[in-house]
């Protein structure tokens, strides 16, 4: 009796193993969408979801108040005697408004981003940040720092 073994081609069972691992990844990724949907309330800090405003005694405030503005004086002489250039000057600003706001409220808001500012709930904060955005990243810009800082230590001085 002859025996005849008929081998199918290498590569015919291939195609499993493509759909195969299509379906894993599909599966991996959507697994990965709903465990982190599911935890990302869980990953965020509690102070993030109600941040507490602390309110300095009034002879605090005016403290703080003159020593941004001080601060703010030492930023407009540095940048108008060309010692510092435009763009580091509103990485400066951006900071020190961002240190202001902390030493006033204790919101850590330098770690926080323009979206996370604007969930705060201080408009003049966010109009401030949002006006520092395009000239802290940009190579050239055309806006008016002195506008900027004027503008800065207004908000400054009319903190609550």
């Amino acid at each position: 009796m002859k025996t005849s073994v008929n081998l199918q081609d290498p590569y015919a069972f291939m195609i499993w193993w493509i759909i195969i691992a299509i379906v894993a990844v599909i599966v991996a990724v959507l697994l990965h969408l709903w465990i982190y949907k599911k935890l990302k309330p869980l990953l965020r800090r509690k102070d993030e979801k109600k941040p507490k405003i602390h309110k300095p005694k009034p002879e605090d405030l005016i403290t703080i108040k003159r020593k941004y503005v001080a601060l703010m004086n030492d930023l407009e002489r540095d940048v108008m005697s060309n010692r510092i250039t435009v763009r580091h000057g509103y990485q400066k600003m951006s900071k020190t408004i961002r240190g202001f706001v902390h030493e006033v409220t204790r919101i850590r808001v330098q770690e926080y981003t323009l979206s996370e500012i604007n969930e705060l709930g201080i408009p003049s904060l966010t109009m401030l940040m949002t006006e520092y955005y395009e000239p802290e990243f940009a190579r050239y810009t055309r806006a008016d720092i002195r506008a900027s800082i004027r503008r800065t230590r207004e908000v400054i001085s009319s903190w609550y």
